[in-house]
């Protein structure tokens, strides 16, 4: 596993003004900003598969019910303020007043149930469903067993009371979610968000408001002069998509602002440019490679481990990502609260992968190079390959 730190690059003029969008204010007035991304935005629906690409967009035009603060303690967004019952199991969410959405419609707690609630459909299939199967009758309500989900209530117009089937540590960060608006996606069963006019026109509470996606060239915003909270700084925010080598380009040219996740081959040639500055930051997310433990190739715990230590990380981190990234022990990245320093950790040994593949009755096929095990089956085409000696 790697964890990532993803570099960013910024023409030093475009740091006189900041973009606010997931957090953060600026001072200057009137501005724009252009931003640059390889990869385009696949929709603006924040709760139909996100990736990164998607939620930098999303986070622009979009609020949550609550959200991290810079040292990840959750703080409020569209909730005010929550108390939390002495058993840890009942959470009930202030929200703030005088919200609007980018149509003009006051967002309220019958958004919060309805976006909660869709999550929890049996028609979702969006990804999102963890963040509420803790509440009471989350699963009766994806099994179709139910009309609604029990521990989801609406006190109040800004009330709204979430039960737990137990105290769950990880529910608050749970609610770091996007708030849809109940009046717009109501009548659309969540199984056909995916082909809804709203991906690609949003309606949000967020700072800024859409206004245009050309198609494989960029999505363009505007400020939202109604936001309930701070204003941003920034009046418009292009975001334009492109190969790697055409934003470098643009970045170096002045037709770009900031670049998101500069290649790292080119950081050496961009740092060496005159008024234009390299910033790493971490990621809160790791890349790795999951072994699904259904397969009778990979059931035996001695085979996963073999192949833990015949993976060289250290190698292709230094091949492939180069100083923007180090190798991770942990699902979880380090600047996270949840992450175990002490979990086991699986140095390159390819001695001791051989070892435990012999030890699960895998035998060397010299003709083949790869370890084999006559007794069980692959569900697809996957051989062993011998470790190399280091």
């Amino acid at each position: 596993m790697k964890r990532l730190m993803k570099p960013l690059a910024l023409l030093l003029a475009a740091l006189m003004v900041t973009l606010t969008g997931c957090g953060g204010g600026g001072e200057d007035k009137g501005s724009s900003i252009v931003i640059g991304q390889s990869s385009e935005v696949a929709n603006l629906n924040p709760m139909i598969q996100p990736r990164t690409p998607d939620s930098n967009v999303q986070c622009l035009i979009f609020d949550f019910l609550v959200i991290p603060d810079e040292n990840l303690n959750y703080v409020g967004d569209l909730a005010k303020s929550w108390d939390i019952s002495e058993d840890g199991t009942v959470y009930t969410f202030h929200l703030n007043e005088g919200v609007k959405w980018h149509d003009g419609e006051d967002f309220n707690a019958d958004d919060v149930v309805f976006t909660l609630t869709s999550l929890a459909s049996p028609e979702y299939t969006g990804g999102n469903e963890g963040r509420v199967m803790s509440i009471v009758g989350a699963a009766d309500y994806q099994a179709g067993n139910a009309d609604s989900v029990e521990g989801i209530k609406k006190i109040d117009d800004y009330t709204v009371e979430i039960t737990l089937e137990s105290p769950n540590a990880a529910f608050l960060s749970n609610m770091y979610v996007a708030m849809l608006p109940e009046h717009i996606l109501a009548g659309e069963s969540p199984a056909d968000w995916g082909n809804d006019d709203f991906n690609r026109a949003p309606i949000g509470t967020g700072k800024y408001k859409f206004v245009k996606w050309e198609a494989g060239q960029y999505i363009s915003l505007e400020k939202n002069e109604d936001y309930f909270g701070t204003q941003p700084s920034i009046d418009n925010v292009v975001v334009q998509f492109g190969a790697d080598t055409t934003l470098v380009a643009a970045l170096l040219n002045g037709e770009i602002d900031v670049l998101y996740n500069l290649p790292s081959s080119e950081i050496e040639n961009v740092e060496a440019v005159d008024g234009v500055g390299v910033y790493n930051y971490e990621m809160m997310s790791v890349y790795y490679i999951g072994l699904n433990q259904l397969d009778p190739a990979l059931s035996d715990l001695r085979v996963r481990q073999a192949l833990a230590y015949a993976l060289d990380k250290q190698t292709i981190v230094d091949t492939v990502y180069g100083e923007t990234a180090t190798v991770a022990d942990d699902i979880f990245p380090d600047n996270h609260w949840s992450h175990n320093p002490d979990v086991t950790k699986y140095e390159y040994n390819p001695e001791k992968a051989k070892e435990l593949l012999e030890e699960a009755g895998y035998t060397m096929n010299d003709a083949t190079g790869y370890y084999c095990n006559s007794s069980v089956r692959m569900s697809k085409n996957k051989k062993v390959k011998k470790p190399e000696k280091s």
